[in-house]
Parts: C-alpha cells; sequence; structure tokens
C-alpha cells in the first residue's frame, strides 16, 4: 500500500512542476541549432592585414587556335576600424600596401611585377605598349588609402574619401568603385542581415557595371558551422551579365567589345571562414567558372573563364617584397697534408 501511494503522489509532484522534465531537454539541445547574431565583432581601433590574391585563367580560340593566359594578382590590404557609432556602422580605413603578381601571354615569356619596384617593358614587346599599360592598370591604387563607412552586417554604405585612389578617367590608373567595395566587404566576409542557426541559408548578389567585367553573382549562402571562435558559409550560385544602359560607352572600343559579350553557364562556389573574437575573415575560396564569347573586328571569339579569388590573414612583413639571399661563397678547398721528410 505504501508503494502504492508513493506513486500517484510522484505523477502528481513532475506533472506540478514540468520544469523538471523541460530542463533536461534544454539542456540537450545543441547550440549550433540555436540561432546566433553573427553580425562582425570588430571593435574601434582594432585592424586586420589581409592577402588576396586573384587567379585568372582564359581559354580562347582564334581563327581556329586554341590559346591560353593566365593572371595571378596579389593584394596586401590594412584595414583599421576607425570609429563604431551607436548603431554599429564602422568607418574604416584601407591602405592598399602592395600589389604583385605574375602574368603569362601565349605571345612571349611569363612577366612579374611589383608595385615595390619600378614596371619595366619588356625587350621584346609584341603587344606595342599595351602590356606595360596592363601591368600598371594592375597595380592601381598600390601604396594609397581610402575610407568607407560599413554597416555590423560587413557590407559597404558608402565612401567617405577615396579621391587620391578613385578612378577619375579611363587611363589614369586608379580603381572603381567595386573594387574598393570589395575591399571593404572581403574584409568581414559575407554575413547575414539576421540571426542565424546552423544550416540557414541566406541571398547574396554582388557585381555590376562599376566592375571590370560586366557581370553580377546571384548566390545562396549557407551556414555549414559555428561555435564560441567561428563560422563558416559556403557559397553556391550563377554569374550573369549585366547589360548596359543605352548610349553607355558607346565610343570606347572596349566597352563595345564587352557589350557584346555573351555568357553562358556561369557558376559561382566558395567557402569562409570568418572569426567571433575580432569580427574579421579568417580566410575564404571563392570560384567563379563561365563560358563567354565576345566580337572582335568583326570575329566572334569563343573562351572559357576561370576567375578564383583566395583570401587569407598576412602580416605588414608581406607589404615587403622578400630579401635576395646573398650568394653562397665555394667553400674553400682543403690545403693537401705534407709529405713527411724521407717519404715518399
Amino acid at each position: 500500500m505504501k508503494e502504492m501511494q508513493g506513486r500517484p503522489a510522484t505523477m502528481g509532484a513532475m506533472f506540478r512542476s514540468p520544469s523538471r522534465l523541460l530542463l533536461p531537454l534544454l539542456l540537450l539541445a545543441p547550440l549550433a541549432a540555436q540561432e546566433v547574431d553573427l553580425r562582425s565583432t570588430a571593435k574601434k581601433g582594432s585592424s586586420v592585414w589581409l592577402l588576396v590574391e586573384q587567379q585568372l585563367s582564359q581559354t580562347f580560340e582564334v581563327m581556329g587556335q586554341e590559346m591560353e593566359s593566365a593572371q595571378s594578382t596579389k593584394r596586401v590590404l590594412h584595414l583599421t576600424v576607425d570609429d563604431v557609432d551607436d548603431k554599429g556602422n564602422m568607418t574604416v580605413s584601407v591602405l592598399v600596401a602592395r600589389v604583385f603578381g605574375t602574368i603569362s601571354n601565349p605571345n612571349m615569356d611569363d612577366m612579374e611585377f611589383d608595385s615595390t619596384k619600378e614596371t619595366e617593358a619588356p625587350e621584346d614587346d609584341p603587344t606595342g605598349g599595351m602590356l606595360v599599360n596592363m601591368l600598371k592598370s594592375l597595380q592601381a591604387g598600390a601604396g594609397k588609402k581610402f575610407t568607407a563607412k560599413a554597416s555590423p552586417n560587413g557590407r559597404m554604405l558608402e565612401l567617405v574619401d577615396a579621391k587620391d585612389i578613385m578612378k577619375q578617367g579611363e587611363d589614369d590608373g586608379g580603381l572603381d568603385e567595386a573594387q574598393l567595395k570589395q575591399m571593404v566587404e572581403g574584409a568581414f566576409g559575407q554575413l547575414p542581415e539576421k540571426p542565424m542557426a546552423k544550416g540557414g541559408k541566406w541571398a547574396h548578389e554582388d557585381g555590376g557595371r562599376n566592375g571590370r567585367m560586366p557581370t553580377k553573382t546571384v548566390a545562396e549562402l549557407t551556414l555549414s558551422l559555428v561555435d564560441a571562435d567561428m563560422f563558416e558559409t559556403e557559397t553556391s550560385g550563377k554569374i550573369e551579365k549585366v547589360e548596359p544602359t543605352a548610349g553607355e560607352d558607346d565610343d570606347n572600343p572596349m566597352a563595345a567589345m564587352l557589350k557584346s559579350m555573351k555568357i553562358s553557364n556561369g557558376k559561382t562556389t566558395g567557402k569562409q571562414k570568418i572569426s567571433r573574437k575580432d569580427g574579421f575573415l579568417i580566410e575564404s575560396r571563392m570560384e567563379g567558372t563561365m563560358e563567354a564569347e565576345m566580337s572582335m573586328q568583326g570575329m566572334a571569339v569563343p573562351m572559357k573563364i576561370k576567375n578564383t579569388t583566395l583570401t587569407k590573414r598576412a602580416t605588414e612583413a608581406d607589404a615587403k617584397p622578400a630579401a635576395k639571399e646573398a650568394p653562397k661563397k665555394d667553400a674553400p678547398k682543403a690545403e693537401e697534408p705534407k709529405k713527411s721528410e724521407g717519404h715518399e
């Protein structure tokens, strides 16, 4: 009877205190299943050094002959958070500390370039000077700084001061707004606008008429990993052409070529790791591929394009060229032992 009397009393206590059942269930719920605020945690005065490498390869066909070209451009950037307002918007300054890399052309040997050195014309330039101009264009903005405002989600809101680095004309060697925006947002990563749980997805669109190529990416991002120190996102989407407005750049031959470009099978994939400690990107790999066709001198030129952007943490030392090793001196020859007197 005592056992029977104890059972309803115990069951009644459990129903009167549902928290006794809920608490263990809450403790078992994984942290990753909870929504997390992924806004940047970067504070006033914080900074980061980044090495951004863009690898571009093109395979194109001219008069039945297939040709390949490739270039690797590395930029060492130093971004500093100058201020953070009461809404979390950040004023940031970005220094393009160094630009260097290599370029491969089917008609000549590989060439290296470095903004810390003078750009010299090759002895035998089959392009008639166009190659040197291209090398200078690749190094545009080196040694210059600009200031911008970014949202707590790492999106550039406006350029505050970019007159020294901004492109003013066709041949002034400056950078355009799309390139500056990429530098700012690349330092924080592609962040969602609202709290997100592991497995959550959000849309992201980037690019436009300000870039060197009239394309944009339309992608979906997935929060694939999150813990106390960092989170990781995966990107999958497509690359589309941005049509020019009527009458835009009608007198520019290069713009006319880009206007004639047709794009197909444009795809983009990527992965990013972002720190929850300092609020900056840790590393990322973004890759885009597409098939294109442009009209050049009345000929249709088909091509395949692959663009890979690799970003990782760097240091101030990366802004300086590696010191050349001193030539090794030949080791002195060992003297032959002298023969003892009285012996042959």
